[in-house]
């Protein structure tokens, strides 16, 4: 699945930034099954005038799954802090590099 750089710098900011939320309230490690759910949340509420089909929801639950593998394995602005047999189990956490 492809997508545009933009697309990819609006999701990887959201993901920062949700992490940096969720950070701040005192969870420092996250789960990835749940930072998926609140960026597909986040992006079908921001669409209101579209609505939201399961096949869109999936599609949108896929770009976040590769765009937060990316940032783990090439960015290294998330980390796995605990890994897991299936990848939405694993737990992430930011990196201390990065600045928002």
């Amino acid at each position: 699945m492809k997508i545009s750089f933009d697309e990819f710098s609006k999701l990887a900011f959201l993901i920062a930034s949700i992490m940096k939320d969720l950070e701040r309230s005192g969870h420092d490690n996250v789960r990835q099954g749940d930072i998926v759910e609140k960026m597909v949340q986040k992006l079908e509420l921001e669409n209101t005038e579209r609505v939201a089909s399961l096949e869109r929801t999936a599609e949108t639950a896929k770009k976040v799954k590769n765009v937060i593998n990316y940032l783990i394995n090439n960015e290294g602005v998330l980390m796995i802090s605990q890994d897991a047999k299936t990848k939405d189990d694993r737990y992430l956490t930011l990196s201390t590099n990065l600045d928002l």
